[in-house]
């Protein structure tokens, strides 16, 4: 008897400094897991984002000792930074030639916004608000077939902010105008400066530029020129040396991560107020990196007392990769 074709459901995480890849059996048991590179097609485009979701894939598969041929995927829920209504259609296109030219079978294949997985994850599809804080930062709310998310509101350049990019790139400005004054008390350049010298902090670069040229290159965004160095996911590597920094007793390192935390309590509050929330009893989650940060944590539980004093900070449910995996599971949306 010919042995039976395996059935796997796959859940996809992709963002801006990397790829989350989740694999179970029809039971729901996680048999593998995996990360690639970053996935966010607005910023290393279409081809590269699928390439790396396809990885991810391929590399969780080689944990289990599989080949994408001896395997069907029963439904693979895709859920990307940056994937919007306008470029779905064209992400799924690539995405299934490359199944076809590598042979992959396949039932189903949802490509979503990495919000919506988040935001499933969290609440497993109840009530609440979710802001997903990783190299970039978005809040999406959920609730009676009403959605919104703050990356398409009018004020999306300010509710963009909240992220580890814009951290590290205050961070740089910041640790910039320390390195030109010479001055060597500050701490928020001290953690900078040691992580680059020892190697740590942006390690391709070591021996062929210097930190100042580095963080001047970070200082284009200002110009709204495009960094010839740095990528985004490298000047959201600066992010956790600010939150060492402000740790360590940085005035200034404090100051960069209570802006952020405002500025998730403001982007919860629109988001709130569009699906009539304000002012009732209703969740909130917040995930990825920048959520670590004590600093940013504690600044926001105060934050969202003023602003929506009936709002729960809460842990979510499930990470985003399981999120993605349990809609595949599920069928969902």
């Amino acid at each position: 008897m010919a042995e039976q074709t395996k059935l796997y459901y796959v859940g996809i995480d992709g963002g801006g400094t990397k790829t989350k890849c989740v694999i179970a059996d029809a039971s729901g048991n996680i048999l593998a897991t995996a990360v690639a590179g970053s996935s966010n097609p607005n910023f290393k485009g279409l081809y590269f984002a699928c390439g790396s979701v396809l990885l991810s894939i391929k590399k969780a598969l080689d944990t289990l000792h599989e080949d994408v041929h001896s395997v069907t995927f029963a439904s693979i829920c895709v859920g990307l930074s940056g994937a919007g209504p306008s470029n779905r259609a064209e992400i799924r296109k690539i995405l299934l030639k490359y199944f076809e030219n590598f042979n992959i079978q396949y039932g189903k294949l949802k490509i979503v916004s990495d919000a919506l997985i988040a935001w499933h994850g969290a609440f497993k599809g109840e009530k609440g608000i979710v802001v997903i804080s990783g190299t970039g930062a978005q809040t999406y709310g959920r609730y009676e077939g009403k959605e919104v998310s703050s990356a398409n509101m009018k004020e999306r350049v300010t509710l963009l902010r909240g992220g580890a990019f814009h951290i590290g790139l205050y961070g740089a400005k910041f640790c910039l105008k320390d390195l030109n004054a010479g001055r060597a008390d500050s701490i928020l350049l001290g953690t900078i400066q040691t992580a680059f010298e020892e190697g740590i902090l942006w390690k391709k670069f070591q021996g062929k530029k210097t930190l100042q040229e580095m963080l001047e290159d970070a200082m284009r965004c200002f110009r709204r020129e495009k960094m010839l160095l740095l990528a985004r996911e490298d000047l959201a590597s600066l992010a956790q040396y600010v939150d060492q920094a402000a740790e360590q007793g940085s005035s200034v390192a404090r100051i960069i991560l209570k802006g952020t935390a405002n500025q998730i309590g403001v982007n919860v509050s629109a988001v709130a107020v569009f699906l009539g929330f304000s002012g009732t009893n209703f969740k909130v989650a917040v995930v990825g990196s920048v959520i670590q940060s004590f600093t940013v944590k504690w600044r926001l539980k105060e934050k969202l007392i003023i602003e929506e004093p009936f709002a729960d900070l809460v842990e979510p449910l499930l990470p985003p990769e399981m999120g993605a995996l349990d809609i595949a599971i599920r069928d969902l949306y």
